[in-house]
């Protein structure tokens, strides 16, 4: 399952596209900086029957509504800065890297991102059970290439051994085929957005080595259908998992797709949201304001801060309760002191709440 998760976390790409028109990945610009969360919201009524509904077809244009689904439990993704990564000296090539925790355990997957490519190249997970665990993928192969249009088709490999015991180990080839089947737009509510529709057939077989003798044992087979937007985003993904003659089913969606104003409240007529979000600053670059946009679904207490690429505060923007609704806050571009600052990237955080989200800006002069 932890492998089936990995592969969900990899399909992040920079896709340039217009509405009306086929779309094209032409070069992977997913490099986000660390703090970044990634926010996926889980579909915990995914079935056999919906699964397949969301392969019918091919081609395009296709509309893919998921305005009547109900999205829940949280992931929560933190893109960190990769020296800060237990054993990164193993992986020379990363340069991205993403961390998850579940409960007690702490998982860092490590990639190369390059304009060219999308390259998982293992793990370090940190489990109050097991203690420390280095996956490195051997023999691996890019999980995407760019440019990559409607109609590709490719694979990727890889291999890797877990255990420690030299006489038991287990063996694990992992093998998946991409196939760009189709073209269209996403729906949620009152949002649509350009898509594509990846779906990834992915093999993995175990294979047990005792004293030098390997044993087979089995294999799983995922397949997981992805909806990937402008924006270097997966929109929505879902996935079915097969192991042992158990089938699993699942699927979520970018928090940053599905928070949106949908909602109107009878009472004053007045849209309402309903989730916490915060939307790119406008203009951006920026020069000598800017506005910054958010959200709070019900009564929070609001901090809104900027900082600079070192990680030091600038200016505090906002710090108070505020009721339910959509705020607009502005930034000159001066720092506490009302003193101008440099031209160059800043960041600003929205934490409200248990919800946290950063973004970039450019201030230009």
């Amino acid at each position: 399952m932890r492998i089936l998760l990995l592969t969900v976390l990899t399909l992040v790409l920079l896709i340039s596209s217009q509405a009306s028109a086929q779309m094209i990945l032409l070069t992977n610009g997913f490099q986000p900086e660390p703090g970044t969360q990634l926010v996926t919201k889980a579909d915990n009524a995914m079935d056999n029957d919906y699964f397949n509904t969301l392969l019918d077809g091919a081609g395009g244009p296709m509309t893919w509504d998921f305005s009547d689904r109900t999205y829940a439990t949280e992931t929560v993704s933190e893109i960190v800065n990769p020296v800060s990564t237990p054993q990164i000296g193993m992986f020379p090539d990363a340069n991205l890297v993403m961390r998850a925790t579940f409960a007690n355990d702490t998982s860092w997957t490590v990639f190369s991102s390059e304009s060219s490519h999308f390259w998982q190249l293992g793990e370090v997970s940190h489990s109050a059970g097991s203690g420390e665990e280095v996956i490195i993928y051997q023999d691996s192969t890019p999980n995407y290439v760019f440019p990559i249009a409607f109609g590709d088709q490719w694979s990727s490999h890889r291999y890797f051994e877990q255990g420690d015991d030299p006489d038991l180990y287990m063996e694990i080839y992992d093998t998946t085929f991409y196939n760009v089947d189709a073209w269209g737009t996403v729906v949620y509510g009152n949002k649509s957005l350009p898509a594509l529709r990846i779906v990834s057939e992915q093999r993995i077989t175990y294979v047990q080595v005792e004293n030098g003798t390997p044993t087979p044992m089995y294999t799983s087979e995922n397949t997981t259908v992805s909806f990937v937007t402008a924006g270097f985003k997966t929109a929505v993904s879902a996935y079915k998992a097969s192991s042992l003659f158990i089938v699993q089913f699942g699927g979520g969606a970018s928090s940053e797709f599905l928070d949106q104003l949908t909602d109107v409240d009878p009472s004053d007529g007045y849209p309402l949201p309903k989730w916490y979000a915060i939307e790119q600053n406008y203009p951006n670059p920026f020069n000598p304001q800017t506005e910054i946009r958010f959200s709070v679904p019900s009564r929070s207490d609001v901090r809104l801060t900027v900082y600079n690429v070192a990680g030091q505060l600038v200016r505090e923007l906002m710090n108070e309760e505020v009721p339910a609704g959509t705020f607009v806050a502005s930034w000159n571009g001066t720092n506490e002191q009302n003193q101008p600052v440099g031209s160059g990237v800043y960041f600003y955080r929205l934490e409200a709440g248990a919800f946290s989200s950063t973004k970039k800006m450019v201030l230009l002069k």
